[in-house]
């Protein structure tokens, strides 16, 4: 999965998925730069974390820790970051559409094919 989330510019938005820590200790930082992260560094990041990491928190809460299969908590997870990246602007919804395509196809490449995340961010 690293690999697919660095490619499509998710890196940043998708990590807090994989952590259980807040924000804030992930980054190693209470204080944000003030130009979106995804201008300062558009090679790396197609979403700026300030405007997806409440949402994807609050998701994920929803996701993590429930007693479900794992390909259940990840296509969840995948659902999360569309849903989050949907309320964006940027090249943020664009990159979760990629991201989220390239995911669901490898998921279904692997044998797992119950995963219906639809991967549109039109509103």
């Amino acid at each position: 999965m690293g690999s697919i989330v660095a490619r499509t510019g998710l890196l940043l938005l998708a990590a807090p998925l994989c952590q259980s820590q807040d924000w804030e200790s992930w980054a190693g930082s209470t204080t944000l730069p003030q130009a979106p992260l995804d201008l300062q560094y558009p090679v790396l990041l197609k979403c700026d974390p300030r405007d997806t990491r409440g949402c994807i928190s609050r998701c994920n809460k929803g996701v993590i820790g429930k007693q479900v299969r794992p390909s259940d908590m990840l296509c969840r997870s995948i659902l999360c970051v569309v849903d989050c990246a949907r309320l964006t602007s940027r090249g943020c919804p664009a990159a979760a559409t990629r991201a989220c395509e390239m995911l669901i196809s490898s998921l279904k490449a692997n044998g797992v094919q119950d995963c219906f995340v639809g991967c549109s961010t039109d509103l």
